[in-house]
Formats: C-alpha cells, sequence, structure tokens
C-alpha cells in the first residue's frame, strides 16, 4: 500500500501507470543481472545497462537511455 501522504512521488507513478495502463500496481524487483550483486551506484547501472536489454534507467530526475551500437 502506499500513502500519498508519506511518498507522493511514488504514489504520482502509480496513478499514472495506472491511467495509462489500466493496472493499478508495479511489481518492484531488485535491480541487477543474474548472478550480480544489486546495484547500487552509477557505475553498476551503467555495466547493467551494457549486458542487458535494458533500455532506459531512471536515477532520481534523470532518464538515461541507452542507444544503439551502430
Amino acid at each position: 500500500s502506499v500513502d500519498k501522504e508519506w511518498n507522493p512521488q511514488y504514489h504520482a507513478l502509480l496513478t499514472e501507470f495506472k491511467k495509462l495502463t489500466g493496472i493499478s500496481g508495479i511489481l518492484n524487483t531488485s535491480f541487477n543481472l543474474h548472478g550480480e550483486p544489486v546495484v547500487s551506484n552509477f557505475v553498476d547501472v551503467i555495466h547493467t545497462m551494457d549486458n542487458s536489454k535494458l533500455k532506459y534507467a531512471l536515477i532520481n530526475n534523470f532518464l538515461v537511455e541507452k542507444k544503439d551500437k551502430e
């Protein structure tokens, strides 16, 4: 359960997600590759993106996009 008063940003995310998809929940899983530790810093994010099919990562207020290799 997410309370708007104690977590307004996450509540807003869930509200917008429901508007777009009709689904009222998001499954939050750990961010890491199989067999590796959970991502804990920006270098880990880049490593994980480079070694996965992940195209986007949201870090605080920044959206990081992986460009296709040319």
